[in-house]
């Protein structure tokens, strides 16, 4: 009424600037869709709620042992039910990849895709007949992520995994690595990698920590994903340590700490 009565009876509000912004870059969530599968209709439904809720990156596992969940063109032995022992022969095509990318850079959410290499990749070896580590899969998997790259044209990453398997087969990591920065993306790799050193030197452009043992690399961006699981163990207590954790032991962000993914081993 005071406001009102200064401006000669006409209604009037104050006017301010409000400065805000998240503490953590990166909010994301993760589904492990390689050893479940969860229809494009659900993942349309929860992009939609992430970005309610302001999480702002979806990473999408589309690969395990269990089965291969991304279309590839060039291989389509690779989402045939035979090569598949849960959830056989249901797979996203490329199409359907690309509308979810779509629709998910409309709501401030983006996707990172994950092949899994060379581990986590019995699926793999069914369907060509052959491991990773080899020198027909790697010109598979290069062939693989041409088409992973064209179908994720928002993606500023693609994640490689590289966790949980000796790597034996010469400068692996680096071969992929390359590949991915010429396909005009960035890499990402679980943290830590089994008989690897992480570093800046190594051309990775994020990690992922995705047990206690993972420690942030110098120089890069991390994602702290420690407390990895919203289904490991107790589903009470778990999320209750989950909830109070803090991430990487920070308050806010940093060049060296992006933030964090919830992950969903389905």
């Amino acid at each position: 009424t005071q406001m009102a009565e200064g401006w000669k009876g006409k209604p009037a509000l104050e006017a301010v600037t409000v400065k805000d912004w998240p503490a953590f870059k990166l909010r994301g969530y993760m589904h492990d869709v390689g050893r479940s599968f969860i229809s494009i209709d659900e993942l349309v439904k929860q992009v939609e709620l992430f970005s309610r809720f302001k999480v702002n990156t979806f990473h999408w596992h589309l690969t395990e042992n269990q089965a291969w969940r991304f279309e590839v063109k060039k291989y389509p032995q690779l989402t045939a039910a035979s090569s598949m022992t849960r959830f056989a022969g249901k797979y996203y095509t490329q199409e359907q990849c690309a509308e979810l990318e779509t629709y998910a850079a409309e709501r401030g959410v983006i996707i990172i895709p994950e092949i899994d290499m060379p581990g986590h990749s019995q699926a793999f070896k069914t369907a060509m007949g052959h491991s990773m580590q080899t020198d027909e899969g790697v010109e598979e998997l290069k062939n693989i992520l041409d088409e992973v790259a064209a179908v994720f044209k928002n993606a500023p990453y693609i994640h490689i995994g590289a966790d949980e398997e000796t790597i034996s087969y010469p400068d692996f990591l680096r071969i992929m690595t390359d590949k991915v920065h010429a396909l005009g993306k960035k890499v990402v790799v679980w943290n830590p990698i089994r008989g690897v050193s992480i570093s800046k030197n190594a051309g990775f452009d994020m990690t992922q920590m995705w047990s206690t043992s993972g420690t942030k690399v110098a120089g890069i961006p991390n994602i702290d994903c420690r407390y990895n699981y919203t289904n490991h163990f107790d589903v009470f207590a778990d999320l209750v340590g989950i909830y109070k954790s803090s991430i990487y032991y920070q308050d806010k962000g940093s060049t060296e700490v992006a933030g964090t993914i919830s992950a969903c081993w389905n």
